[in-house]
């Protein structure tokens, strides 16, 4: 059987021209630390200086308390890189460092300063003319999200 309907050329009108501009990417707990927060419990605390874990159970949960507030900064020196774009890696609420098992989409985590913070951070950005970009992962909720929890209301409803 011929595989020629399998491909197709797709075409789209082009990005605007902020986005084919240098974005830099920042994995909020890892980049910079501005306020000293007690670890959460779901944390395997670690010192700034400590070796990244890799591999295993600990990864997600190994937290070295980087925040928004750190990430503003340094806005100076990400400015001077020519970066137009800061794309932030998932910024929700959640039980570990990738924050991609969010529980709600609705706030900003408070270990990275909270919704104050993330003002902060945009009012700093722009002044600096570097627009922000959130990863918005509503198919990572996790567990602990509400939509979850309510679907696992209604799966118990029904037994």
């Amino acid at each position: 059987m011929a595989d020629a309907a399998d491909f197709r050329i797709s075409t789209f009108a082009k990005p605007p021209q902020w986005a084919t501009g240098t974005m830099y990417q920042i994995f909020p707990d890892r980049f910079a630390k501005a306020i000293e927060r007690p670890a959460p419990a779901w944390a395997r605390p670690a010192a700034w200086d400590d070796p990244v874990i890799g591999e295993g159970p600990d990864t997600p949960r190994q937290w070295y308390g980087g925040d928004l507030d750190g990430i503003t900064e340094h806005l100076d020196d990400i400015a001077s890189l020519g970066v137009g774009t800061i794309y932030l890696t998932p910024f929700f609420p959640a039980e570990s460092n990738h924050r991609y098992n969010a529980s709600t989409f609705s706030k900003v985590d408070p270990l990275l300063g909270g919704d104050e913070a993330m003002a902060r951070l945009a009012a700093a950005a722009h002044a600096h003319d570097i627009r922000l970009m959130g990863d918005l992962t509503t198919n990572h909720g996790g567990d602990t999200h509400e939509w979850f929890q309510a679907a696992l209301a209604i799966r118990t409803r029904r037994k």
